[in-house]
């Protein structure tokens, strides 16, 4: 198995896992969150076809469609894109919330098979 993560906590998980091939994006970290962004962790993403991208969301909303910060807008746009399957990782807290900056529609992700 290969992942393909921009989230040093990701990373620091799979850090003894000999069996994953883990490729971390590079780019511009981001403090608040620590994964990296901007315009490396997108080229790199670029360069990679996904079977599935599980993305993270600060907040969702059926009308509004699911917003990030700013510097997260396109390395998530490029990961759902370069994947077969999307799957979106928020808590129910998070519903009805919304940004400045959308990433895509509700409709763009894909319901989990099973959990």
């Amino acid at each position: 198995m290969t992942v393909v993560t921009n989230d040093f906590g990701i990373v620091q998980a799979l850090m003894d896992a000999t069996q994953v091939t883990v490729i971390h994006t590079g780019g511009q970290l981001d403090h608040d969150n620590p994964s990296s962004v901007g315009g490396l962790a997108v080229a790199t993403l670029r360069q990679v076809v996904t079977d599935i991208a599980f993305v993270s969301i600060s907040s969702w909303d059926v009308h509004r469609g699911i917003p990030p910060s700013a510097l997260k807008v396109e390395v998530k746009q490029v990961a759902m894109q370069s994947a077969s399957q999307v799957v979106l990782v928020a808590s129910s807290s998070k519903y009805g919330t919304f940004s400045m900056y959308r990433i895509g529609q509700v409709e763009s992700s894909h319901r989990p098979s099973h959990i």
